[in-house]
């Protein structure tokens, strides 16, 4: 046998004799605690155990120190009966690929030594491993090695490092996204998020909100990248801030409460009569103070005293500061019952914030007290709408292309917005545009139209309108482009296009008879249901009877004359003179003092005319037995007649009027007065037939802006 081999503790080993040990031959067998159970015929029970320094003792069964012997153990082979190792191989399911950064492993490896005898071992425990780098990518080789005695052998695998797969964050923030690569396991890093106007930034989810919800989705605090790609969206809500009263009652029940300060003694008695503990102030000034600074609106306390004396009393203070304070409320001690709760409370405006207390000032009667309330406003904030995709705001205006016509120079277009706080019509605005969609400065803007934005009328609904007025009615076929604009988030919101198109007013023709004529002029009257504008090529009175002339007042060209207003007409020579009709009002020129009646669109029947001027005479335009031209009777006697559509005729109170009629032509009378105005058109320069410049005062035809006028 050999010295120094020592005999293992094996469980495939149960019983070894024969063992020497200072020429002592023992018996002895493996325990299951470790130790050798030590046998002879002369001695007791010995055991053998190692002392923890690779020393062994043999020693008797009452303990460690008793008996103790010191020994060698041998192993029981002869010298040369171990078979030398052949080689080593490698079995199992074991892993091969690994990450980076990952601690190496062989679980699940069997290394099994064979030797020179065909025998083999599993030698796993004992064997080492070498050649692989987890720092490095790449395929490597990993050896497998096992000594036995001076014998080493070797066996090789393959493994794989790989490097960490990273996957792609996705950051939607209100439809705009950013990403970020992320190896798999490491802590994903979210980036910041303003509150965009009118909205709070809620957090992040990881599914779309396509519309606006009131309950709030799960909100991901901390996420790990996986092993695939992710979305995660950055959630907003509304935020609504309210003012509400809230409750707090201190009952005693517990020994603390973060909302309360009790500053002194208290202890519990038995049931109160609010059914939870009441305290028990038992030394003098024991506050009870609610910690907060809040609006107070109620303070209220049940007390109950034990003794008959009276002569002190309980105070509610208050305080700014939560230092100074001050009085608010004394109750005497007699307003309380003797055994029994009375319940006092002190209201307060609401408005200040403070710092409220009550204590008793008494050091000697026991007192308890019970459900200490407060009741306070504060501002609560609430939130709904949750969305990752904030609405756009928008400004949308109905029926925004109209065409205005005779009946319709105003009106209103009602306007709807989205998404948007608007508290009045201050917050919106209108911007004009040319044709093109350019913006118009304010120096630009139409000067024919007024467009702006009010409430809408209280009878119809609530909201906003465009209102839209002709400033310049006047006929002219004209289009204004204009949007509705307020401030949304960081930028303006526009409304779609409002388009307001002033139709051309229709046209009328002002026929003039070349037979009633004074021999330079020809002349007709006029009237229509419509205003009409004063052409360049045509003179336009208005004419007043006194004092048995005719009087008369002009027109200029441009002027609008109102609807149903009659008028004298003139011109050069006789025919059709169109003539544009117009929606604006128009100016007359005489007002109630023009004697030339309107017959209207439809023309006038003799009675109708006698009925709306009675006490009148009545007179038509007309050439007097074909040869005089004036004013003279339509009927027997200036009795009323009927009269055709769009013309006019006089209607001279019979005070002023003249026998027979108005003759043009002779001095004194309506021609030399009308002929007049008719030359005193402008101040242009005059010219006779020959083409010279006369001066004024000149006498006969006269040419003015290429016009004939005769001149006496």
């Amino acid at each position: 046998m050999s010295d120094g081999n020592y005999l293992g503790n094996s469980s495939k080993k149960t019983d070894m004799t024969s063992q020497t040990s200072k020429s002592t031959v023992w018996e002895f067998a493996v325990q299951t605690n470790g130790t050798f159970k030590i046998s002879n015929p002369n001695n007791s029970d010995r055991f053998i155990g190692n002392n923890g320094s690779n020393a062994y003792k043999a020693y008797a069964t009452g303990g460690e120190d008793a008996y103790p012997w010191e020994f060698n153990v041998y192993k029981l082979e002869e010298e040369g009966d171990v078979s030398p190792l052949a080689s080593i191989a490698i079995s199992g399911t074991y892993p091969t690929t690994f990450r980076v950064g990952d601690a190496f492993s062989h679980e699940g490896m069997i290394v099994t030594a064979t030797y020179e005898d065909a025998t083999t071992n599993d030698v796993t425990a004992s064997a080492t491993f070498s050649g692989y780098d987890m720092s490095t990518t790449g395929s490597q080789t990993v050896t497998v090695s096992y000594t036995e005695g001076e014998v080493t052998k070797t066996a090789t695998y393959a493994i794989t490092v790989e490097a960490i797969p990273t996957h792609t964050a996705t950051f939607s923030v209100d439809g705009q996204t950013t990403t970020e690569d992320f190896e798999e396991g490491a802590d994903i890093e979210f980036p910041d998020v303003n509150n965009p106007e009118g909205y709070t930034f809620m957090g992040w989810t990881t599914n779309e909100i396509a519309t606006p919800q009131e309950n709030a989705p799960t909100i991901v605090t901390g996420a790990t990248m996986g092993e695939a790609n992710v979305t995660f969206y950055a959630v907003f809500a509304k935020e609504t801030e309210s003012i509400a009263d809230i409750t707090k009652t201190y009952g005693f029940e517990t020994e603390s409460d973060t909302d309360w300060t009790i500053d002194g003694p208290v202890r519990t008695e038995g049931e109160g009569n609010t059914g939870s503990y009441a305290g028990k102030i038992s030394t003098n000034n024991t506050y009870v103070t609610f910690n907060n600074k809040v609006k107070v609106k109620e303070f209220s306390f049940a007390f109950k005293r034990t003794s008959n004396n009276t002569n002190y009393n309980v105070i509610i203070e208050t305080s700014t500061d939560n230092s100074e304070w001050t009085a608010a409320e004394t109750y005497a001690m007699s307003d309380f019952s003797n055994g029994s709760y009375t319940t006092k409370t002190k209201s307060f405006d609401g408005n200040t914030e403070l710092f409220v207390r009550f204590h008793c000032n008494n050091t000697t009667a026991i007192r308890y007290v019970d459900d200490v309330t407060i009741t306070y406003s504060a501002a609560t904030t609430t939130y709904s709408g949750y969305c990752t995709t904030i609405p756009t705001p928008t400004i949308t205006v109905e029926n925004a292309t109209v065409s205005v016509d005779a009946a319709e120079h105003e009106g209103t277009m009602a306007i709807s917005i989205e998404n948007m706080t608007i508290t009045s019509t201050e917050d919106l605005g209108i911007q004009f545009y040319d044709a093109e969609g350019a913006e118009l400065s304010s120096n630009n803007e139409p000067d024919w139209i007024e467009v702006l934005v009010a409430a809408q009328d209280p009878n119809v609904g609530e909201g906003y309108v465009v209102s839209y007025y002709m400033v310049e009615n006047d006929g002219a076929e004209r289009t204004a482009y204009c949007k509705v604009f307020a401030m949304g988030g960081d930028d303006f919101v526009y409304s779609n296009l409002i388009t307001i198109t002033q139709e051309a007013a229709p046209t009328a023709t002002i026929t003039i008879s070349s037979n009633c004529t004074d021999g330079t002029l020809c002349y007709g009257t006029y009237s229509n249901d419509m205003a009409f504008i004063v052409p360049a090529d045509l003179d336009v009175y208005e004419v007043n009877a006194e004092g048995g002339e005719l009087l008369k007042e002009k027109y200029s060209t441009g002027d609008i004359v109102p609807a149903h207003t009659g008028v004298l007409v003139a011109a050069l020579e006789g025919g059709n003179y169109p003539i544009t009709l117009s929606y604006a009002a128009g100016t007359s020129k005489l007002v109630n003092d023009n004697m030339l009646r309107a017959a209207g669109n439809s023309g006038i029947t003799a009675s109708a005319m006698a009925e709306n001027d009675p006490d009148c005479l009545y007179y038509r335009l007309t050439m007097h037995n074909g040869t005089t031209i004036g004013f003279w009777w339509g009927a027997e006697d200036g009795a009323a007649f009927a009269s055709g559509a769009n013309k006019a005729y006089l209607a001279v109170p019979e005070t002023q009027a003249k026998n027979m009629g108005f003759e043009f032509g002779q001095d004194g009378d309506a021609t030399e007065i009308i002929l007049n105005a008719l030359s005193e058109k402008n101040d242009a320069p005059a010219y006779n037939m020959q083409g010279q410049r006369v001066a004024d005062g000149y006498k006969g035809i006269v040419i003015k802006n290429g016009k004939k006028f005769m001149v006496k």
